[in-house]
């Protein structure tokens, strides 16, 4: 991702009140971003609801087979971040 793009999604998700800026008391010319209430609620709620989709599918395909689709999808998320 480049800093522009980056940029442009932290100016978006401060926009939307999810994240802050404040100025760096170190360095006159950075920013600290961090998350508000909301960014955290969000955060909390995405966790929710990734372990109940999780729990969903290993009722449905049962636990074993879950657990090897689990280690499978970590395995090729590996593989993409390493390039």
């Amino acid at each position: 991702m480049t800093k522009q793009s980056m940029g442009a999604l932290v100016a978006d998700l401060v926009a939307w009140g999810y994240l802050e800026r404040c100025a760096d008391p170190g360095d006159k010319r950075a920013h600290i971003v961090r998350r508000t209430a909301c960014g955290w609620e969000v955060e909390r709620v995405a966790r929710t609801s990734l372990a109940q989709l999780q729990a969903a599918w290993a009722a449905a395909i049962g636990p074993e087979a879950f657990a090897q689709l689990y280690q499978t999808l970590e395995k090729l998320s590996r593989l993409f971040r390493s390039g």
